[in-house]
């Protein structure tokens, strides 16, 4: 029997996706941590972009650029400077969609690894 998303990155695809998502975490919570700064530039990561570069084939259709925040501006760079002041409301948005996402992406994980332990031991939790 063979299993083709051991031998084909998929579980190095996602273990990148989490700290993609998780360096994301670290940015918008130092532009929250920032907020009263006058000084402060906010800083952005572009988590979609970094799907693409690393070969994932999103199903996401995009029908207008400005659906998704972060589209409109594309940079080389996954993280860069908005040169903009942080919008505490924006902030809290995306770090509860970051949230989100990063739980689907750990229960992904989880569930490959879960498959892989029965799949091993024969065991069914």
């Amino acid at each position: 029997m063979k299993v083709e998303w051991l031998d084909n990155g998929y579980i190095d695809f996602v273990k990148k996706a989490i700290r993609s998502l998780e360096k994301q975490h670290e940015a918008i919570s130092e532009n929250i941590a920032n907020v009263s700064n006058p000084e402060y530039v906010r800083k952005r990561t572009d988590f979609l972009r970094f799907l693409e570069m690393q070969g994932g084939k999103s199903k996401l259709v995009i029908t207008r650029r400005k659906h998704i925040p972060g589209l409109e501006d594309e940079g080389d760079v996954l993280m860069g400077s908005d040169k903009e002041k942080v919008d505490i409301n924006r902030e809290m948005s995306e770090l509860a969609e970051n949230q989100v996402r990063h739980d689907f992406v750990t229960r992904v994980l989880r569930s490959i690894y879960d498959s892989l332990n029965k799949s091993i031991t024969g065991k069914v939790k």
